[in-house]
């Protein structure tokens, strides 16, 4: 009889030591879908927030490069090549201009003259071709224009004369091909335009590069 008893308790601690290991076993597996649930939901948040981030990173950077854009619009310098001329029986002048018609200054660089095939270094270089008898300050004048700020509407005489024999051979030049005035201006942010020497049609069209080029030996005085 006790040893049916004691067989029954020993059964009947086995059966709860069993339910007991089960409990456990759907404790740990309940646990461990818990920390999966949480797991995903913060992978999930994780992801969001770095979605969300690159949102915000590439709205600021949008919206940065709008106002850089904009910022850069309203300082942006244009400048001009104007020739004024008369060769009349009463007068005779002629005078070479830059004109800054933008709303910011320009930083001039990379001035070349272009004449017959080569370079000027300088107006008087220049100048005596077409008239040897011409003196600075005498029959013309000049201005510099390398590294030169031209303010917004700015205007800078660089070349005139009233010299009659030389405003007819200049004109001549001029309007037959034979010179080319080509030169790099900046921004004060550095955005760099540079306008080329006339092609075969003798069109000049201003085109936005990087930086001026570095003319060396070539580069107008």
């Amino acid at each position: 009889m006790n040893d049916i008893e004691n067989k029954n308790q020993d059964e009947h601690a086995q059966s709860i030591d069993v339910r007991e290991s089960i409990d456990i076993k759907e404790s740990i597996i309940e646990i461990e879908n818990r920390f999966l649930k949480l797991a995903s939901i913060q992978t999930i948040l994780s992801v969001a927030a770095v979605f969300t981030g690159a949102i915000a990173l590439y709205a600021a950077l949008t919206e940065s490069h709008a106002v850089r854009k904009q910022t850069a619009a309203s300082v942006w310098p244009y400048v001009q090549t104007v020739i004024n001329d008369t060769n009349t029986s009463e007068s005779a002048y002629i005078k070479i201009s830059l004109n800054n018609v933008g709303v910011g200054p320009a930083k001039m660089q990379g001035v070349l003259l272009h004449y017959k095939g080569e370079f000027m270094r300088d107006w008087d270089s220049f100048v005596r071709q077409l008239d040897d008898n011409a003196e600075l300050g005498v029959t013309y004048g000049k201005s510099d224009v390398n590294d030169r700020v031209l303010a917004p509407e700015e205007s800078l005489v660089i070349f005139q004369t009233s010299e009659r024999k030389l405003v007819q051979r200049l004109q001549d030049t001029i309007y037959q091909g034979e010179l080319g005035l080509s030169y790099c201006y900046c921004s004060i942010f550095d955005d760099c335009w540079l306008k080329p020497l006339p092609d075969s049609e003798g069109t000049q069209k201003i085109e936005s590069i990087d930086q001026c080029p570095d003319n060396a030996d070539d580069n107008f005085l």
